[in-house]
């Protein structure tokens, strides 16, 4: 989960909250590489843990980063701020899961190959 919260945060926190836009094509890319090659390794590292499992984390972990960002802006900026807050979280999850699920049997594959 960690790793799921620090790519999402390296994503999404450094952009300013009237700038961002949760399906810019750049972010798609970004995390979904990100979580590909996170989750590419740590199916290798983690090779009994069920593949549906490490996607599942990374991808609550970057729901988390995105639930502490919405926090955060509402508690500084605006309260009224994030009124689709749930979409918000919905639309990450949607974003990182495939990914990550596609990292973590990739991982698995190229582990068998390497043997």
């Amino acid at each position: 989960m960690l790793s799921g919260l620090t790519s999402s945060a390296i994503v999404y926190w450094p952009v300013s909250y009237s700038e961002l836009s949760m399906m810019d094509k750049s972010n798609w890319l970004v995390l979904g590489l990100i979580s590909i090659i996170i989750t590419m390794l740590l199916s290798r590292f983690f090779i009994r843990q069920k593949k549906i499992l490490l996607a599942l984390y990374f991808s609550l972990g970057a729901t988390l980063a995105i639930l502490l960002r919405i926090q955060y802006d509402t508690i500084t900026i605006d309260s009224s701020s994030h009124n689709l807050a749930l979409i918000e979280i919905l639309i990450v999850f949607f974003q990182s899961f495939p990914a990550a699920l596609l990292g973590a049997y990739l991982g698995k594959f190229i582990g068998r190959k390497s043997k």
